[in-house]
């Protein structure tokens, strides 16, 4: 959830645990630019052969579809806002987070940032927490759904979602890559 602290800085808290501080902005106050990579402490690893550099923290985008109490588009941006310039570039989100609430509010967190400044993944086959489908259609159909609602043209990375719920066998047979 978040909430508001004296100092001024946003904390994303999840059983307690904190994973990210995070500054907060007024609605008024945008800030005039992302940091450079250069200008961060935040460490950069390559994922695996892809030539991508990701930041060691990742962006969890379940709270933007206000799946831990309710999270408004402006505190979203400021979220959003806050961890590019934290140094931090991979940002992932879900269909299942908040009834894809979750990657429409992170699009229009991201609308105006260079699409070159940050890598966005995404899931398939799990949509509800009782609808799963891994199909080929339906998996193509997800990521069209999802490049709409992320205001985007491509995405970096496709996860499935909780596939070990499902058994997947009569689906492999019929993929195709």
């Amino acid at each position: 959830f978040f909430f508001q602290a004296e100092d001024g800085i946003r904390d994303y808290k999840v059983t307690g645990v904190q994973t990210c501080a995070l500054p907060i902005w007024e609605e008024k106050r945008e800030p005039d630019s992302v940091r450079s990579r250069t200008e961060t402490k935040m460490e950069y690893r390559s994922l695996g052969n892809t030539g991508l550099q990701v930041s060691a923290l990742s962006f969890g985008g379940s709270p933007l579809g206000s799946v831990f109490g309710e999270v408004s588009q402006e505190q979203a941006n400021g979220a959003v806002r806050g961890a590019l310039e934290a140094g931090i570039n991979l940002f992932d989100v879900s269909p299942l987070y908040g009834e894809t609430r979750a990657e429409t509010v992170l699009g229009n967190a991201l609308e105006g940032v260079p699409r070159d400044d940050y890598i966005l993944s995404t899931k398939c086959g799990r949509y509800t927490f009782t609808e799963f489908d891994f199909s080929p259609e339906r998996v193509v159909r997800s990521v069209d759904e999802s490049l709409r609602r992320l205001k985007t043209d491509h995405i970096d990375l496709l996860f499935c979602h909780d596939i070990e719920f499902v058994n997947i066998r009569p689906k492999i047979g019929r993929a195709h890559v």
